[in-house]
């Protein structure tokens, strides 16, 4: 009958104990953090200069002045909403309400938004094709962030004097278009939609095109897809599916 096992052992030397801890979360979140803060602290900044100002003006250039102050706390909050948006949808939290809306709507709300807003300035935006059936069903705040956040991008992505143009069209699938005149770099279309990359910088923003990419497939039951090329420029298409979102 062969020995039992020993229950225990023992060995000399000395030994090294290895811990590895997945970070990536808080990388992330201090990501979104930076980008959040940075947004808002340039908006309250210019509404504060503004503000400032105000009392020296004449009549005419007062309400003008105020007129764009109200348009960029309305900005202010749309990059509130926004950020909580983002972080609901980080933890699978983010609410879907569909309901039948007008495409046409959608796009000239986005190009109101985005008309007087910082990162638009000597730029333009502008809506272009637009064609099939516009009534389509899906969340319009949610899908408002994401034209939103691709417009953004492309403005930043833009010299002064180009233009960001909008499309939609709907034959079969609803399709959304944002397109403007720069070319990504071949790293940059490899790279794109990862978390916390930028085309700009290091430090960059690079979060607009992941949350865009996060909310239209996980949340609107979409696609997000682009082009890039020297000669027709960048061309990011939402495609939703044809009935309520998933």
């Amino acid at each position: 009958m062969p020995d039992p096992l020993p229950t225990c052992s023992y060995l000399d030397g000395e030994f090294s104990v290895f811990s590895l801890n997945d970070i990536s979360g808080e990388k992330r979140r201090a990501a979104l953090e930076r980008m959040f803060f940075h947004d808002v602290l340039n908006t309250a900044a210019g509404i504060r200069n503004l503000l400032e100002i105000l009392p020296d003006l004449s009549d005419q250039y007062r309400y003008e002045t105020i007129h764009l102050v109200c348009q960029l706390v309305e900005y202010l909050i749309e990059e509130i909403e926004g950020g909580k948006d983002l972080a609901a949808a980080e933890r699978g939290e983010l609410a879907v309400h569909a309901m039948p809306i007008d495409a046409r709507e959608v796009l000239h709300s986005v190009c109101e938004v985005f008309a007087n807003h910082p990162v638009a300035q000597g730029k333009g935006v502008v809506v272009t094709e637009m064609s099939g059936p516009y009534l389509i069903t899906t969340d319009k705040l949610l899908l408002r962030r994401v034209l939103g956040n691709l417009v953004k991008n492309g403005l930043e992505a833009s010299e002064e004097g180009q233009e960001v143009s909008l499309g939609f069209r709907n034959y079969g699938a609803p399709i959304f278009h944002v397109h403007h005149a720069s070319a990504m770099p071949e790293a940059a279309r490899l790279r794109l939609f990862p978390r916390c990359f930028s085309t700009k910088s290091p430090r960059g923003h690079g979060i607009g095109t992941y949350s865009a990419k996060l909310i239209t497939e996980r949340y609107l039951g979409g696609s997000l897809s682009f082009t890039s090329s020297e000669e027709q420029g960048t061309t990011f298409a939402v495609t939703l599916p044809a009935g309520n979102p998933a």
